[in-house]
Protein backbone atom coordinates (compact mmCIF):
# COMPACT_ATOMS: atom_id res chain seq x y z
CA UNK A 1 0.00 0.00 0.00
CA UNK A 2 2.81 2.46 0.86
CA UNK A 3 4.34 2.05 -2.59
CA UNK A 4 1.09 2.90 -4.35
CA UNK A 5 0.61 6.00 -2.19
CA UNK A 6 4.13 7.29 -2.84
CA UNK A 7 3.78 6.63 -6.57
CA UNK A 8 0.72 8.90 -6.68
CA UNK A 9 2.83 11.84 -5.44
CA UNK A 10 6.08 10.90 -7.19
CA UNK A 11 5.55 12.99 -10.37
CA UNK A 12 6.06 16.08 -8.21
CA UNK A 13 9.50 15.24 -6.81
CA UNK A 14 12.92 15.41 -8.54
CA UNK A 15 14.23 12.38 -10.44
CA UNK A 16 16.80 11.54 -7.77
CA UNK A 17 13.98 11.04 -5.26
CA UNK A 18 12.04 8.80 -7.61
CA UNK A 19 14.81 6.24 -8.13
CA UNK A 20 14.74 4.91 -4.53
CA UNK A 21 10.99 4.50 -4.95
CA UNK A 22 11.54 2.18 -7.90
CA UNK A 23 13.89 0.08 -5.77
CA UNK A 24 11.30 0.01 -2.99
CA UNK A 25 8.64 -1.22 -5.40
CA UNK A 26 10.97 -3.92 -6.74
CA UNK A 27 11.74 -5.12 -3.23
CA UNK A 28 8.15 -4.97 -2.02
CA UNK A 29 6.66 -6.67 -5.06
CA UNK A 30 9.30 -9.36 -5.47
CA UNK A 31 9.16 -12.35 -7.79
CA UNK A 32 7.16 -14.35 -5.25
CA UNK A 33 4.23 -11.93 -5.27
CA UNK A 34 1.10 -11.72 -7.37
CA UNK A 35 2.24 -10.80 -10.91
CA UNK A 36 -0.87 -8.70 -11.61
CA UNK A 37 -0.46 -6.53 -8.49
CA UNK A 38 3.26 -6.15 -9.14
CA UNK A 39 2.71 -5.37 -12.80
CA UNK A 40 0.09 -2.69 -12.14
CA UNK A 41 2.34 -0.93 -9.63
CA UNK A 42 5.29 -1.07 -12.04
CA UNK A 43 3.04 0.27 -14.81
CA UNK A 44 2.12 3.21 -12.58
CA UNK A 45 5.82 4.09 -12.40
CA UNK A 46 6.23 4.36 -16.17
CA UNK A 47 5.04 8.00 -16.50
CA UNK A 48 7.85 9.01 -14.13
CA UNK A 49 10.51 8.15 -16.73
CA UNK A 50 11.10 8.64 -20.42
CA UNK A 51 13.18 7.23 -23.27
CA UNK A 52 16.03 4.96 -22.27
CA UNK A 53 15.14 5.25 -18.57
CA UNK A 54 11.61 4.03 -19.20
CA UNK A 55 12.28 1.11 -21.57
CA UNK A 56 13.80 -1.43 -19.09
CA UNK A 57 10.86 -0.95 -16.72
CA UNK A 58 8.40 -1.31 -19.60
CA UNK A 59 10.02 -4.56 -20.78
CA UNK A 60 10.06 -5.98 -17.28
CA UNK A 61 6.38 -5.19 -16.83
CA UNK A 62 5.47 -6.72 -20.19
CA UNK A 63 7.30 -9.89 -19.19
CA UNK A 64 5.23 -10.02 -16.01
CA UNK A 65 2.04 -9.85 -18.06
CA UNK A 66 2.82 -13.26 -19.56
CA UNK A 67 2.50 -14.75 -16.05
CA UNK A 68 -0.91 -13.23 -15.29
CA UNK A 69 -3.99 -15.45 -15.29
CA UNK A 70 -6.90 -15.41 -16.01
CA UNK A 71 -6.53 -13.84 -19.44
CA UNK A 72 -8.94 -10.96 -18.81
CA UNK A 73 -6.67 -9.86 -15.94
CA UNK A 74 -3.65 -10.09 -18.24
CA UNK A 75 -5.53 -7.80 -20.62
CA UNK A 76 -6.07 -5.33 -17.78
CA UNK A 77 -2.29 -5.07 -17.26
CA UNK A 78 -1.48 -4.90 -20.98
CA UNK A 79 -4.02 -2.09 -21.46
CA UNK A 80 -2.22 -0.08 -18.76
CA UNK A 81 0.94 -0.38 -20.88
CA UNK A 82 -0.59 0.69 -24.20
CA UNK A 83 0.27 4.42 -23.90
CA UNK A 84 3.97 3.57 -23.59
CA UNK A 85 4.26 1.23 -26.58
CA UNK A 86 5.38 2.08 -30.10
CA UNK A 87 2.62 2.28 -32.72
CA UNK A 88 3.44 -1.19 -34.08
CA UNK A 89 3.56 -2.80 -30.64
CA UNK A 90 0.34 -1.05 -29.64
CA UNK A 91 -1.51 -2.42 -32.66
CA UNK A 92 -0.34 -5.95 -31.82
CA UNK A 93 -1.23 -5.61 -28.13
CA UNK A 94 -4.70 -4.30 -28.99
CA UNK A 95 -5.42 -7.56 -30.76
CA UNK A 96 -4.15 -9.59 -27.82
CA UNK A 97 -6.14 -7.54 -25.30
CA UNK A 98 -9.32 -7.75 -27.38
CA UNK A 99 -9.07 -11.54 -27.46
CA UNK A 100 -8.15 -11.87 -23.78
CA UNK A 101 -11.00 -9.62 -22.63
CA UNK A 102 -13.72 -11.20 -24.77
CA UNK A 103 -16.93 -11.50 -22.76
CA UNK A 104 -15.72 -9.12 -20.03
CA UNK A 105 -17.28 -5.70 -20.75
CA UNK A 106 -15.54 -4.01 -17.81
CA UNK A 107 -12.14 -4.91 -19.31
CA UNK A 108 -13.16 -4.28 -22.93
CA UNK A 109 -14.29 -0.79 -21.95
CA UNK A 110 -10.71 0.07 -20.98
CA UNK A 111 -9.76 -0.49 -24.62
CA UNK A 112 -12.22 2.06 -25.99
CA UNK A 113 -9.86 5.10 -25.97
CA UNK A 114 -7.18 3.18 -27.88
CA UNK A 115 -9.26 1.53 -30.62
CA UNK A 116 -9.51 2.81 -34.19
CA UNK A 117 -12.80 4.59 -34.79
CA UNK A 118 -14.41 1.76 -36.75
CA UNK A 119 -13.52 -0.83 -34.10
CA UNK A 120 -14.67 1.50 -31.33
CA UNK A 121 -18.06 2.09 -32.94
CA UNK A 122 -18.51 -1.67 -33.39
CA UNK A 123 -17.82 -2.27 -29.69
CA UNK A 124 -19.91 0.54 -28.16
CA UNK A 125 -23.38 -1.07 -28.64
CA UNK A 126 -22.43 -4.16 -26.62
CA UNK A 127 -20.94 -1.97 -23.89
CA UNK A 128 -24.12 0.10 -23.78
CA UNK A 129 -26.12 -3.09 -23.30
CA UNK A 130 -23.82 -4.02 -20.40
CA UNK A 131 -24.87 -0.74 -18.73
CA UNK A 132 -28.58 -1.58 -18.92
CA UNK A 133 -28.88 -4.35 -16.33
CA UNK A 134 -31.88 -4.31 -14.02
CA UNK A 135 -29.74 -3.81 -10.91
CA UNK A 136 -26.85 -1.45 -10.22
CA UNK A 137 -23.26 -2.76 -10.25
CA UNK A 138 -20.10 -0.68 -9.89
CA UNK A 139 -18.81 -2.18 -13.16
CA UNK A 140 -21.65 -0.49 -15.06
CA UNK A 141 -20.55 2.89 -13.73
CA UNK A 142 -16.94 2.25 -14.75
CA UNK A 143 -17.95 1.08 -18.23
CA UNK A 144 -20.15 4.11 -18.84
CA UNK A 145 -17.46 6.51 -17.62
CA UNK A 146 -14.89 4.99 -19.99
CA UNK A 147 -17.07 5.19 -23.08
CA UNK A 148 -18.79 8.50 -22.20
CA UNK A 149 -16.49 10.69 -24.37
CA UNK A 150 -17.44 8.64 -27.43
CA UNK A 151 -21.23 8.53 -26.98
CA UNK A 152 -23.75 11.01 -28.42
CA UNK A 153 -24.87 13.34 -25.62
CA UNK A 154 -28.54 12.15 -25.58
CA UNK A 155 -27.46 8.50 -25.30
CA UNK A 156 -25.00 9.33 -22.52
CA UNK A 157 -27.59 11.29 -20.53
CA UNK A 158 -30.20 8.54 -20.87
CA UNK A 159 -27.79 5.83 -19.71
CA UNK A 160 -26.42 8.01 -16.92
CA UNK A 161 -29.87 8.94 -15.57
CA UNK A 162 -30.94 5.30 -15.61
CA UNK A 163 -27.79 4.14 -13.83
CA UNK A 164 -27.93 6.88 -11.19
CA UNK A 165 -31.55 5.97 -10.44
CA UNK A 166 -30.62 2.31 -9.97
CA UNK A 167 -27.68 3.30 -7.77
CA UNK A 168 -29.93 5.50 -5.63
CA UNK A 169 -32.27 2.56 -5.11
CA UNK A 170 -29.36 0.28 -4.19
CA UNK A 171 -28.21 2.43 -1.26
CA UNK A 172 -25.84 5.19 -0.17
CA UNK A 173 -22.59 3.45 -1.11
CA UNK A 174 -23.85 2.61 -4.60
CA UNK A 175 -25.00 6.19 -5.10
CA UNK A 176 -21.62 7.55 -3.99
CA UNK A 177 -19.82 5.10 -6.29
CA UNK A 178 -21.90 5.96 -9.35
CA UNK A 179 -21.52 9.71 -8.81
CA UNK A 180 -17.76 9.26 -8.33
CA UNK A 181 -17.26 7.56 -11.69
CA UNK A 182 -19.66 9.81 -13.60
CA UNK A 183 -19.01 13.17 -11.87
CA UNK A 184 -17.29 14.91 -14.78
CA UNK A 185 -20.29 14.17 -17.02
CA UNK A 186 -22.94 15.45 -14.61
CA UNK A 187 -24.69 18.79 -15.34
CA UNK A 188 -22.47 21.58 -14.05
CA UNK A 189 -25.27 23.08 -11.95
CA UNK A 190 -25.40 20.04 -9.68
CA UNK A 191 -21.98 18.47 -10.23
CA UNK A 192 -20.10 19.88 -7.27
CA UNK A 193 -22.85 19.30 -4.71
CA UNK A 194 -23.25 15.67 -5.80
CA UNK A 195 -19.50 15.08 -6.00
CA UNK A 196 -18.91 16.59 -2.55
CA UNK A 197 -21.64 14.42 -1.04
CA UNK A 198 -20.14 11.39 -2.78
CA UNK A 199 -16.67 12.02 -1.34
CA UNK A 200 -18.02 12.43 2.18
CA UNK A 201 -19.93 9.18 1.77
CA UNK A 202 -16.91 7.28 0.48
CA UNK A 203 -14.75 8.60 3.33
CA UNK A 204 -16.83 6.53 5.76
CA UNK A 205 -16.28 3.26 3.87
CA UNK A 206 -13.80 1.08 5.77
CA UNK A 207 -12.83 -1.45 3.08
CA UNK A 208 -10.08 0.02 0.83
CA UNK A 209 -11.08 -2.09 -2.17
CA UNK A 210 -14.53 -0.47 -2.08
CA UNK A 211 -13.33 3.05 -1.26
CA UNK A 212 -10.15 3.70 -3.22
CA UNK A 213 -11.13 3.13 -6.91
CA UNK A 214 -14.17 5.45 -6.86
CA UNK A 215 -12.27 7.94 -4.70
CA UNK A 216 -9.49 8.08 -7.33
CA UNK A 217 -12.03 8.72 -10.08
CA UNK A 218 -13.77 11.37 -8.02
CA UNK A 219 -10.54 13.19 -7.13
CA UNK A 220 -9.79 13.76 -10.81
CA UNK A 221 -13.13 15.53 -11.22
CA UNK A 222 -13.01 17.44 -7.94
CA UNK A 223 -9.56 18.84 -8.74
CA UNK A 224 -11.28 21.29 -11.12
CA UNK A 225 -13.83 22.40 -8.50
CA UNK A 226 -13.67 26.13 -7.58
CA UNK A 227 -11.02 26.45 -4.90
CA UNK A 228 -13.10 27.93 -2.04
CA UNK A 229 -15.59 25.08 -2.20
CA UNK A 230 -12.84 22.49 -2.60
CA UNK A 231 -10.96 23.85 0.39
CA UNK A 232 -14.08 23.62 2.55
CA UNK A 233 -14.73 20.08 1.33
CA UNK A 234 -11.14 19.11 2.21
CA UNK A 235 -11.60 20.53 5.71
CA UNK A 236 -14.77 18.45 6.08
CA UNK A 237 -13.41 15.16 4.76
CA UNK A 238 -9.92 15.13 6.30
CA UNK A 239 -11.07 14.55 9.92
CA UNK A 240 -13.15 11.58 8.74
CA UNK A 241 -10.16 10.04 7.00
CA UNK A 242 -7.88 10.77 9.97
CA UNK A 243 -10.20 8.86 12.32
CA UNK A 244 -9.38 5.55 10.61
CA UNK A 245 -6.21 3.43 10.68
CA UNK A 246 -2.94 4.86 9.38
CA UNK A 247 -3.01 2.45 6.42
CA UNK A 248 -6.50 3.59 5.46
CA UNK A 249 -5.54 7.24 5.80
CA UNK A 250 -2.45 6.83 3.61
CA UNK A 251 -4.42 4.96 0.96
CA UNK A 252 -7.02 7.72 0.88
CA UNK A 253 -4.37 10.46 0.65
CA UNK A 254 -2.86 8.70 -2.33
CA UNK A 255 -6.25 8.42 -4.02
CA UNK A 256 -6.93 12.11 -3.37
CA UNK A 257 -3.52 13.36 -4.52
CA UNK A 258 -5.04 15.45 -7.38
CA UNK A 259 -6.96 17.46 -4.78
CA UNK A 260 -3.84 17.94 -2.66
CA UNK A 261 -2.00 19.13 -5.77
CA UNK A 262 -4.78 21.60 -6.61
CA UNK A 263 -4.91 23.05 -3.09
CA UNK A 264 -1.18 23.10 -2.33
CA UNK A 265 0.59 23.08 -5.71
CA UNK A 266 3.69 21.15 -6.77
CA UNK A 267 5.58 22.09 -3.62
CA UNK A 268 2.78 20.85 -1.37
CA UNK A 269 2.52 17.56 -3.27
CA UNK A 270 6.28 17.04 -2.99
CA UNK A 271 6.14 17.75 0.73
CA UNK A 272 3.31 15.22 1.10
CA UNK A 273 5.53 12.63 -0.64
CA UNK A 274 8.44 13.29 1.73
CA UNK A 275 6.26 13.36 4.84
CA UNK A 276 4.64 10.01 4.02
CA UNK A 277 8.02 8.50 3.15
CA UNK A 278 9.66 9.74 6.35
CA UNK A 279 6.84 8.81 8.71
CA UNK A 280 6.65 5.32 7.21
CA UNK A 281 10.39 4.85 7.80
CA UNK A 282 10.04 5.91 11.43
CA UNK A 283 6.96 3.76 12.10
CA UNK A 284 6.87 0.93 9.54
Amino acid sequence: MLCEVLVSFAPHVPLQEREPLVRMVMETYNDDGDPLSRGLVLASLLPLFSGEDQDPLLRRTMALANRVLPLDQRARLLIALLPFLSEGERHQMLQVCRADAEGRPAVLARLVPYLPETSRQALLPSLCRACMLDEYTWEQAQILALMAPFLPEPDLQNLMNRLLTLAEQAGELSRSEAVAYLAEHLPRAERWALASSSLLGLAHVEEPWKRIPPMEALARSLSSMPRPGLYQLWQDVLPILASTTRANLLASLGALSPIILTLNGEIGAAEAFRSIRDVSSWWP
